[in-house]
């Protein structure tokens, strides 16, 4: 099972699908896309011009 994620740059969805999926589509590693969900990257800081990522459930293949 792979993991559904949404990218988001402030308000405005970048992409949707599992890690590599979104990876793909915004041509960066998918390390980087579980980077944006991490903890550490949420403490940074703040503003609409971050990108988070969001996790939202399984999907089963």
């Amino acid at each position: 099972m792979s993991k559904r994620l949404e990218v988001y740059k402030g308000y405005q969805l970048l992409a949707e699908g599992t890690a590599k999926q979104c990876a793909d589509k915004l041509g960066v590693k998918v390390e980087t896309i579980w980077y944006y969900k991490s903890a550490a990257y949420q403490r940074k800081g703040s503003g609409e011009n971050r990108r988070i990522a969001i996790e939202l459930g399984n999907v089963t293949e």
